[in-house]
């Protein structure tokens, strides 16, 4: 491996001094911080933090992209900004579902059901609770619902889990945090025998060390078995040791805060998941984004009556009894799909006065406010001057209904 960059003294160099030389450098290949590696030989060299998943080579002291690497990412951007995302997107937004940020239990539970039609109510649920709870959000590769068919009874069954993203995130808010020890890592048998006081034959056994920008560090140990079972994203270029690491990684950050509220679950790495997306028969385009997808066979209380029914009424189906003497037209209810245009304006000093007095009356807190604006419509309102006029009008609403 003549790109190696082997450092012959390391024995001889403090931690500190090993963690200030590696500072200096990052990979060649794709800009990632490196760590320290140990070879067949017992020699040390620095190299790509993931340099046993993608092979990466060698260390520079700045990142510069090879022109092959820069149009992939040209590619990758224009994948992201195609017309099908751009409608899908659009869709989403539409139907009041956010793309990022805090989602509430109503629109987690309206987005997964869109990306896993088929997963049951209880994990709906718990993915929906998990996204409202932790922050999470389906399309940022924060929570799975995953189906798993057993090869001898042919039952599928389902599973929610959390990816190695989302448990980063989580820790992130609790402060800073960095890897050290040229870790996450395999254990060598020296390092079980030391640890645990004996080694482990039947599982791949990694350690991850992690520090806080306090010095705090802890260490956390996974294992993950040499032989069996299926895990996911095998296809995609997962590995044993990979789900070791991801694990070991998961038991340190629990060691490392232990008053952190961690959900407790599997977790996995989402860059091997397939990507969450919208099923071909979930609308897609901006028409029909207002549209909730039927989730029976009955049809939704805004359906128009059908040519064949218009002398009589439907099973199923809901309709206003005519009064003798009208016309027809003025008896036919308004789709309840077409709504008013928003009054995209923000509102007035007026309007801001009278909504403070409707608050004072009502007995409303700001913390009142602040629940109703952002955890139940998610609109991530900071100040009540942001409010637009259409919001406000929803929001008197739902004052006077709550008194």
């Amino acid at each position: 491996m003549s790109d190696r960059f082997y450092v012959d003294n390391y024995d001889e160099l403090s931690i500190k001094e090993r963690d200030k030389l590696r500072l200096q450098f990052v990979c060649p290949e794709c800009g990632e911080w490196v760590c320290w590696w140990v070879d067949d030989d017992r020699r040390h060299y620095l190299a790509c933090h993931r340099h046993r998943t993608t092979g990466h080579e060698g260390v520079a002291r700045e990142y510069k992209p090879p022109d092959a690497r820069q149009q992939q990412m040209n590619d990758g951007r224009k994948e992201i900004m195609n017309e099908e995302n751009i409608q899908r997107n659009r869709a989403l937004t539409t139907r009041g579902i956010p793309l990022t940020g805090q989602l509430t239990k109503e629109q987690a539970t309206k987005l997964i059901t869109t990306i896993w039609p088929k997963a049951p109510e209880i994990e709906v649920y718990k993915a929906a609770l998990l996204c409202r709870d932790f922050g999470l959000h389906p399309l940022q590769n924060h929570v799975f619902i995953i189906p798993f068919t057993s090869a001898k009874t042919g039952k599928t069954t389902w599973a929610t889990v959390m990816g190695i993203t989302a448990t980063r995130l989580i820790m992130s808010r609790y402060g800073s945090f960095s890897y050290i020890d040229n870790t996450p890592r395999i254990m060598t048998d020296e390092e079980q025998m030391r640890t645990f006081g004996k080694t482990d034959k039947d599982n791949i056994v990694a350690i991850t060390k992690l520090r806080t920008k306090g010095g705090m560090e802890a260490p956390g140990y996974g294992r993950y078995p040499k032989t069996g079972g299926h895990f996911q994203g095998e296809d995609k270029g997962n590995t044993r040791e990979n789900m070791a690491f991801i694990r070991s990684e998961r038991n340190a950050f629990k060691r490392l805060c232990p008053d952190a509220q961690m959900p407790e679950m599997e977790v996995v790495d989402d860059q091997y998941m397939a990507k969450p997306e919208l099923p071909e028969e979930s609308p897609t385009g901006p028409e029909a984004a207002s549209e909730e997808p039927p989730e029976s066979e009955e049809p939704p209380e805004s359906a128009e009556p059908s040519a064949d029914a218009e002398e009589g009424v439907v099973e199923g189906e809901f309709q206003e009894i005519p009064i003798p003497g009208e016309p027809e037209e003025e008896s036919k209810p308004a789709p309840d799909n077409k709504e008013k245009p928003r009054n995209e304006n923000k509102i007035s000093a007026a309007q801001l006065k009278h909504l403070g007095e409707l608050c004072a009356k009502a007995k409303f807190t700001p913390s009142d406010l602040g629940r109703i604006c952002n955890q139940e419509e998610g609109w991530r309102i900071q100040k009540l001057d942001d409010l637009k006029v259409w919001q406000y009008e929803h929001l008197c609403k739902k004052i006077n209904e709550e008194n």
